[in-house]
Formats: structure tokens, C-alpha cells, sequence
């Protein structure tokens, strides 16, 4: 579906405007309040109705009276051309639609070419901005699943919620394990009141006799009722008959009294028509005798003045040549002016040639190359110079400071290493200092204490455990003779041979030397630690504080002046390397100096200067060249133009004296000749203002003597109409038949008044018909009254006889108590299925929507996902490239080119905005790819940069199955949109507001 033209009646502001030739991708530019949210609400009017008066949107009814509405011209592809046309009407307007073979419909046409779409849903689906998926990142998998499947089906995502209102609905009417919800609680008390119905039921054996008589007396009663109805409404069309029969008797009479008559022909108000004709044609008449006059007099006035026709003809050519004087003299001026600048630009010239010392003509001059790039090419070789130059300087500088500052590093490594001790003097007073160490000495008796303690744990447990397998052998010796002596008694062999096993085991493990080694090795280095601890005691009392603290001082020393060494060699290393590049830096500056210098021959070659000039003074040498070639083309300008000014004074000169030889036979000098023409023009432009005022006069007074011909002749032939259409042949008798018309249009008039009256009554025509047959309607009203009388009397006997038999069934109820049980066991009854009608429903529903979110699941969402990755790859130039919901819990991942995952609300705005517009063109180009309706934006992309904004534009331009309508108001979008349609609504005609 593609819309074609737009053409606006009146529509908020827009009052008959036609925008046509709507491409697929088609874009509305303008300003704040331009119109752009007016033709949008315009198209939805026009395609679904205008907004009601009590929805919240905007009428935009047009304030000037104008009338409210327009037509809307777009293609289908199996229908062609349709057109819809919507003015003010009923709530949403009057459609006609119209179809290219000519069928015409209205709303129900326009629906079925809509595919049954609604206006919330095309907005939704097919007319977004960036809103309505702000939290689209907090769905989970079957939540975005539900979520696409309602903006896909209904356009907004009210189905999303409405799965979890359905459950919590039916939970509140019933579960099968609740007491609260509602249907629980009627069963509970439904239950109770049947058991206490069947007690008192028991109760009565005659009770359901009374209950079917009652029945019978009320269905007689409501029987007696109905007919009473009928008779008084017999009785009702017999008291208006009454009054109705003189009005029908009176118009059978005027109808017999017209029918004899032919009916007349004659003109609506005829005689007021001719009267009128007649009085509008006096005046017409006595104009043209006037007219006729007036001709005949400007006639011999034109005849008796002619101009000359041929001077006149020459007058723009005559008036252009006199025209030019003013020019000629200016350009005399001006060849004098330009031939004194000539002059100084020739001095110029020779004063630049001569302080470059290049005596060359000027082709050679011009030819030197001072283009751009030459001249780039000297700045370049200029800067390369200046910073040799600098950098020669700075590298002198810095081999200097880099040399003294390597000699002071050398210096102070040299004094370091005479002051350091030798190694084996380093090591002896290491020892010493650890030898001497209280701290060292504490340390190891600490972890000798640690040790013996450990020991002695190990030695406790190995005693528990020799305990422990003494009473285990002991009771596995018992065992073993209490199986034996069994097994000797009874003669099983089984437990002997069990007993002697179990005596063996013992006997094994009795034996057994390890856990006695244990022990012993366990002793043993017990032993050893307790001497190693006394002979750490006997150091430890034997420390002399003064020589430790002296050797620790002298060993620290020892320490700062090694690392001190370290840091000046680490010092060293790189001031030489510091040097050594500057060593290399001279060496490239001496490569770059002899390619600059080379550079600075082949420059001086090409622009024809010498080496010295080149060398010292090269940028003011190639401004001077420049300088040079400026002045030369300036000199062969200023010729130019002196040559051009000469040929244009000729000639002007010759046309101004060709013109004097065609009027003149006398020469005159060239001023003298031009006033002559000059005055000799006027007097003749002056005499044919005079003739072309006579001839303009003459022909309007034709034209009025026509048009009043004209006139005259039209109402004469009204004037036969009327006595055509009256059947006559003069007004005699047009006024003859006009009066016989009056009379007969009285009886007509009286017929309708008497018909209205008949029409106004209750009475129907089949009614009448029966009625008219009556001849004595008064003893027809007696006989109905008597009717009405004895139903009446026969109705008050049942009634009478109803009320003894209530009385009797209450007697019976208890004093009520069947009766109330009865009836609130009837409306309990009645509530629950209410109730259950209803939990049905909504589990009915329920059920429907599970299964179609299923189905959509798992065919519709991974088609919406695919094609919404394919977009927001393009969106993103393939940074970003797969959409994945999360499984159980809220949200879904991005996943990007370099395989990072992110969830949506790590997102940048724009980036969530990409992929919101993604999701969106997915659900249009995959859901409802079979209903290509125009895709309409409305300035969506505010967040986007210059790329973002230009991917986007470029994937709309892509999109080939839906028309394309752009509204924006940001003027640097509109390079971006270069070989689009664009409309500017600046340049749309809009009514000023008064």
C-alpha cells in the first residue's frame, strides 16, 4: 500500500492543500508548528475516522469554518487506485470510498482493503516514535515472546499483562485447596443450607400439594392480567377512533372532490417568475438605445486622429539607443581610468623582474611553475631547512651537557667500588652479625620448643593406641576360645576354623615391632632436642650486645653503599645510551641536510633562480614570481576590457545615427541628433495615448452592447420556458392558468394536513381498516367496559383464593423457616453458577491465549529475533550482532562482534534505542509482511550522532515492501536524506491567523 497525493479541505491550519507525488521514501521537513503532527493525525483521520469528542486526541477542527475533511489517494497492488474521501458527518466522519473500476463503499469497504487494521494498532505497529519499549530490557524469554505476539496482534503490550490478570482472577474465584475465594466459600455455605432444607422438608407431607395449587393460581392470575392488557387497549383504539373517524370521512371527501380534475401544468410560483422577467427587462432595453448612441459618436472621433505608426514602431529601439547615452559617456571615462592602471602595472612589472635579476619575457615568466603544489613544496623545503638549522643547535647543546654528565657518573662509581669490602670480607662479617643475633638465637629455640612439643603429642598418642590394641587383642582372644570351645561341642567345623583364624590374627599382630619402633624413634629425637635447647640457652647467655650492634652497623653501611652502586651503574647505562643516541641523532641530521640541500637545486632549476637566491631568500623570491605572473595577467585583463569598452562605444554610436538617417533627411552631431529623436518620440507616444484611449472606449461600449443583447435574449427565453411549461401562448392566459393552479394546490395542501393528522395517531392502518367497519362505535365502548368488568372480578377471586393458600404453606414452613431456607438455597444456587460461569470464562480464555503465545513462541519469535539481529548489525556496522533472551529470568543479552555479552540495560541510550528500532522494523517486515502499510517516524532518531543517524536513514531507504513517511524538523538531517523525496512545508500554503 503506497499513498499517492494527500488533498487537505480543512484540517487544524491546513485549509485546501494538495501534496502529491508521494515517493516510497518520502520526507516532510519543516519547523516547529509547520504541520508535521497535523498531516500525521490527517492520514490516521482519513484511513480510521476522526478522533470522538471524548477521546483525549486532538480534532484538529478548522477554526475558519472551512469545511472539516479531505482525500486520501493511494495504490493497492491487486486493487490500483483508491481514493477516500472523509468530511465532518456522524462520531468519526462520512467515507466514501471509491475504487479504480468504479465501485463505491463505505466503512465497510474501507475495513476489508485494511485487512480488519484499527487505528491503535497501526499506530502502535506501523506509526512509532522511540516510546512504548522503554523496559523492554526487563522482559524475560516468554516475556518478550508475549510481549511481541500482543504489539503483533493488538499493538501495544497489554497481553503481557493480561496472561498474569487472568490467573489472578480465576485464583480469586476458586482453588481447590482455598476457603477465602469466593466460589470456595458459596459451596461451603451451600452445603450447609441444603442439609437444613431436607430437615424441614421431612417435616411437611402435604406441603408440594399447596406449592403446585399456589403455581395454578398465579399462572391464572398472570393469564387474567394479559387479557385484561388486550381489552384495555381494544378499549384505548375505540375511545381514539372516536375521535379520529370525522378527520378520515372528511378526507375521502377532498380526495373525490380533486380526482375528476385533470391536474394543471404550470411553473413553481409562475406568475412571480414572469412579473420578475418583465421588470428586469426595462431597463436593459432603454441602456441599449444608449449605447447604440455612444458608438456612433467615438466612431468619427477615432477617424479624425492617426499617429505615426511608424515612428512608434521604432520605440523600444529608439528608447534602448537613448537609453545608452549615459553609458557611453561612462565608458569613456572608465577606458581612460583602466588605460592609467595599465601603465602602473607595467612599472610594477619591471621593478620585481629586476630585483630577481630574471630578464625573461613574459610567456616564460608565465610558464614557471607557481602552482599550489610548488608552492606547498617550498614551504615545505623552507620548514625542513629552519629545522635542521634548530635541531644542528640543540644537538650541540645536549652532546655537551650529555658528555659532562657521563663523566660525573664515572667518577662516582670509581670512589664507590674503592670504598666496598671484598666478598670474603662481605660474608665473614654476615656471619658474624647472624652468629651474634639474639633474635636469630630466640628464633631457633622457639622452634625447638615448638618441636619438642610436637613430640611429646606424637609420643601420648602412640600410648593410647598401644592401650587401645591391647584390649582389642585381648577381645579377639576371648572371641576366639568362646568359638572354638562352641565349635569343639557341637562338632561345626565352620567355627572352629573361625576361631583358630581369629587366633592367628592376634597372635600376628602381638608380634608385631612397628608401633614398639615408633616409640623408640619418637624417644630418640626427643633426647636430641632437649640438648640442642640447653646448648641454645648456654649461646644465648653468652651474647655480647656491644659487638652485635657494632657489626650490624657496619654490615647495613655495607648494604647502602652496594645499592648505591647499583643505582649509579642502572645511571650510567642509560646516560650512555642518552649519549649514543645523540651520536646517532648527528648522523641522521647530516642524511636530512644533504636531501634538503639537493631539494633546494631542483627547486631553484624549475623556478629559474639562482643557488644563493634559492638557498637564503627562497619564500621572498617565489611571493616575488607569484607577484610577477598576477601583475601579467592583471595587464592582459585591463587590455581585455579597454578593447571591450572601445567596441561597445562604437557601437552605440552607430545605432543612435542609423536611426537619425530613417526619421531625419538632415544630419546632426550625435547629442543634437539624440534630443531630436528624443522629443519627436514623446509627441508621438502622446498622440497615440489619445487614439488608443478612443479605441479602448469603443470596444467596451461593444462589449456592453453585447452583453446587454445578451441579457435581453436570455430573459425572453425564460420568458417562452415559462409559457411552454404552462402550455400557452401568451401571458393572457399564463395568468389564467396560474389562478386554476392556486385552487388546486389548496386541495392538495388540505389532503396532506388531513393525512399528517391520520399519521400522528396510535392507530395503524390495518387497525383502521377494522375499525371503519363499525357502525355504532358508542355501544362498541359500552360492550368493552362490561368485558373488562367481569375479567376484572374473575382476576380478584384468584387472587383471593391465592392468598388463603400462602397463608396455608406458611402455616406449614414453620413460621417461615422452609420458606427462607427454600428461597436462599434457590439463590445460593443461582449465585454459584453465576460464579462458575464466570471461572469458566476466564479459564476458557486463558487457555486460548497460553496456546497462541506457544505457537507464536515457537514459529513467530525466532523469525521476529533473526530478522531484528540482521537489522541491528546494520544499524551498529556490525558491532553489535545477536539478540538473546535471558532463560529464566529477566531481561536478554547483546552480544558483540568481539564476543562480549551485555545485558540491554548496559546499553548506551542510543545503542538501546538501535536495537528498540530494530525490534520494531522486524515485527513490521516479518509479522505483517502480508499488509505492507506505510511506515510512518516522527523525529525518532534525536539521540543518534551523524553515523547512527545515517545508518538508520540508509536501512529505511532499504526497507522495499512499506512506504516510507519521514517527519522531521532538524535542518542537518537533510543531507543525509539527498536523492529522497522531500517535502518542505514552509513552502505549503497556510491561512494567516487573523
Amino acid at each position: 500500500m503506497i499513498i499517492k497525493e494527500l488533498q487537505i479541505y480543512g484540517y487544524g491550519k491546513i485549509e485546501n492543500v494538495t501534496i502529491s507525488n508521494l515517493h516510497s521514501f518520502t520526507v516532510f521537513y519543516g519547523e516547529n508548528e509547520a504541520g508535521k503532527s497535523t498531516i500525521m493525525s490527517f492520514i490516521h483521520s482519513m484511513l480510521f475516522g476522526f478522533p470522538t469528542k471524548v477521546q483525549a486526541e486532538q480534532r484538529y477542527e478548522p477554526k475558519s469554518g472551512i469545511r472539516y475533511g479531505g482525500k486520501l489517494l493511494f495504490e493497492i497492488n491487486d486493487k490500483g487506485h483508491i481514493v477516500i474521501e472523509r468530511i465532518k458527518g456522524k462520531a468519526t466522519g462520512d467515507v466514501i470510498v471509491t475504487l479504480e473500476d468504479g465501485t463505491r463503499g463505505g466503512e465497510d469497504l474501507l475495513k476489508e482493503l485494511l485487512s480488519r487494521m484499527d487505528k491503535s494498532l497501526y499506530q502502535s505497529i506501523f506509526s512509532f516514535n522511540l516510546q512504548g519499549l522503554q523496559n523492554i530490557h526487563q522482559l524475560k524469554k516468554e516475556d518478550l515472546g508475549r510481549f511481541l505476539f500482543s504489539t503483533g496482534a493488538v499493538g501495544t503490550d497489554r497481553l503481557v499483562s493480561i496472561n498474569s490478570t487472568l490467573q489472578k482472577e480465576m485464583d480469586e474465584r476458586f482453588k481447590p485447596s482455598g476457603k477465602k475465594p469466593v466460589i470456595n466459600e458459596k459451596l461451603k455455605e451451600l452445603k450447609e443450607v441444603y442439609h437444613q432444607l431436607k430437615s424441614s422438608e421431612n417435616k411437611n407431607e402435604g406441603y408440594w400439594q399447596l406449592v403446585r395449587q399456589r403455581n395454578e393460581l398465579v399462572e391464572e392470575i398472570s393469564q387474567l392480567a394479559n387479557s385484561e392488557e388486550v381489552l384495555m387497549q381494544e378499549l384505548h383504539q375505540l375511545q381514539e377512533w372516536k375521535k379520529l373517524e370525522p378527520v378520515v370521512k372528511e378526507l375521502e371527501y377532498v380526495k373525490e372532490k380533486i380526482e375528476g380534475k385533470p391536474p394543471i401544468k404550470f411553473p413553481v410560483e409562475g406568475i412571480k417568475r414572469l412579473d420578475q422577467i418583465i421588470q428586469w427587462m426595462k431597463p436593459l432595453e432603454a441602456q441599449k438605445e444608449r449605447l447604440d448612441r455612444k458608438i456612433l459618436v467615438l466612431s468619427e472621433e477615432i477617424r479624425n486622429s492617426q499617429p505615426n505608426l511608424a515612428l512608434l514602431d521604432k520605440e523600444i529601439d529608439i528608447q534602448e539607443a537613448l537609453d545608452k547615452l549615459p553609458l557611453l559617456e561612462t565608458l569613456s571615462e572608465e577606458e581612460k581610468s583602466l588605460r592609467i592602471q595599465l601603465e602602473h602595472l607595467q612599472r610594477q612589472k619591471r621593478e620585481c623582474v629586476s630585483k630577481l635579476h630574471i630578464p625573461l619575457p613574459d610567456d616564460a615568466l608565465l610558464n614557471i611553475d607557481t602552482s599550489m603544489f610548488m608552492k606547498e613544496r617550498v614551504k615545505i623545503a623552507q620548514k625542513k631547512q629552519w629545522k635542521l638549522n634548530e635541531k644542528k643547535e640543540e644537538l650541540d647543546a645536549l652532546f655537551e651537557q650529555e658528555k659532562l654528565d657521563l663523566e660525573l657518573l664515572e667518577n662516582r662509581i670509581a670512589f664507590y667500588k674503592n670504598e666496598l669490602l671484598s666478598e670474603n670480607e662481605y660474608l665473614e662479617l654476615e656471619e658474624k652479625v647472624k652468629l651474634s643475633s639474639p633474635a636469630s638465637l630466640k628464633s631457633d629455640q622457639l622452634q625447638v620448643k615448638q618441636t619438642l612439643n610436637m613430640l611429646m603429642g606424637f609420643e601420648e598418642e602412640a600410648n593410647k593406641e598401644s592401650r587401645n590394641r591391647f584390649f582389642q587383642l585381648l577381645a579377639f582372644t576371648i572371641i576366639s576360645i568362646f568359638l572354638g570351645v562352641f565349635g569343639l561341642m557341637r562338632s561345626e567345623p565352620l567355627f572352629i576354623f573361625i576361631s583358630i583364624s581369629l587366633f592367628l590374627i592376634v597372635l600376628f599382630s602381638s608380634l608385631s615391632t612397628k608401633t614398639r619402633k615408633t616409640k623408640k624413634n619418637i624417644r630418640t629425637q626427643l633426647e636430641d632436642l632437649l640438648k640442642e635447647e640447653k646448648e641454645l640457652d648456654v649461646q644465648i647467655q653468652a651474647l655480647n650486645s656491644d659487638q652485635f650492634h657494632e657489626n650490624s652497623r657496619r654490615l647495613e653501611m655495607e648494604k647502602q653503599k652496594a645499592e648505591e652502586l647499583k643505582i649509579l651503574n642502572v645511571k650510567w647505562e642509560q646516560q650512555n645510551t642518552h649519549y649514543e643516541r645523540i651520536i646517532l641523532e648527528f648522523e641522521k641530521w647530516e642524511i636530512e641536510s644533504a636531501e634538503i640541500e639537493s631539494e633546494l637545486k631542483s627547486i631553484a632549476q624549475k623556478l629559474c633562480l639562482s643557488e644563493e637566491v634559492t638557498k637564503s631568500y627562497l619564500g621572498e623570491a617565489f611571493d616575488l614570481l607569484e607577484r610577477i605572473k598576477q601583475t601579467i595577467h592583471e595587464q592582459h585583463a585591463l587590455q581585455l576590457q579597454i578593447d571591450k569598452k572601445i567596441d561597445v562605444i562604437q557601437r552605440i554610436s552607430n545605432r543612435i545615427e542609423e536611426l537619425g538617417r530613417l526619421f531625419f533627411e538632415k544630419q546632426f552631431p550625435l547629442p543634437q541628433l539624440a534630443l531630436e529623436l528624443r522629443n519627436r518620440l514623446r509627441e508621438e507616444q502622446q498622440k497615440y495615448i489619445i487614439f488608443s484611449g478612443k479605441n479602448e472606449k469603443l470596444d467596451e461600449s461593444k462589449e456592453e452592447l453585447e452583453k446587454v443583447i445578451s441579457e435581453l435574449n436570455q430573459f425572453r427565453n425564460e420568458m417562452n420556458e415559462l409559457f411552454v411549461l404552462a402550455d400557452v401562448i401568451n401571458e393572457e392566459e399564463y395568468r389564467s392558468a396560474g389562478l386554476e393552479m392556486d385552487k388546486q394546490t389548496e386541495d392538495r395542501n388540505k389532503i396532506e394536513e388531513l393525512q399528517k393528522q391520520i399519521a400522528f395517531s396510535s392507530l395503524t392502518k390495518e387497525v383502521i381498516g377494522k375499525l371503519i367497519k363499525i357502525t355504532d362505535i358508542k355501544q362498541a365502548i359500552i360492550e368493552k367496559n362490561t368485558d373488562i368488568e367481569q375479567n376484572h372480578k374473575r382476576r380478584e377471586e384468584a387472587l383471593k383464593t391465592l392468598s388463603e393458600t400462602k397463608h396455608q404453606i406458611s402455616i406449614l414452613e414453620e413460621g417461615g423457616k422452609y420458606s427462607e431456607l427454600l428461597h436462599k438455597y434457590t439463590q445460593l444456587k443461582a449465585e454459584l453458577e453465576d460464579e462458575a460461569k464466570d471461572w469458566a470464562r476466564v479459564a476458557l480464555a486463558k487457555e486460548l491465549l497460553n496456546k497462541t503465545m506457544k505457537v507464536f513462541n515457537e514459529e513467530k519469535l525466532p523469525a521476529v529475533l533473526g530478522k531484528a539481529e540482521e537489522y541491528l548489525s546494520f544499524l551498529t556496522e556490525g558491532n553489535y550482532q545477536r539478540i538473546v533472551p535471558k532463560e529464566n529470568e529477566s531481561g536478554f543479552y547483546i552480544h558483540r562482534k568481539d564476543y562480549s555479552v551485555f545485558e540491554a540495560n548496559e546499553l548506551s541510550q542510543a545503542t538501546m534505542e538501535q536495537v528498540y528500532v530494530a525490534i520494531r522494523l522486524a515485527l513490521v517486515t516479518t509479522i505483517y509482511k502480508k499488509r505492507p502499510f506505510p511506515i510512518m517516524i516522527d523525529d525518532s532518531f534525536v539521540n543518534f550522532d551523524h553515523v547512527r543517524t545515517s545508518r538508520v536513514l540508509e536501512l529505511l531507504k532499504k526497507i522495499t515492501n512499506n512506504q516510507v513517511l519521514f517527519f522531521t524538523c532538524h535542518r542537518h538531517l537533510l543531507k543525509d536524506l539527498q536523492g529522497s523525496h522531500i517535502i518542505r512545508l514552509e513552502e505549503m500554503p497556510v491561512p494567516q491567523l487573523k
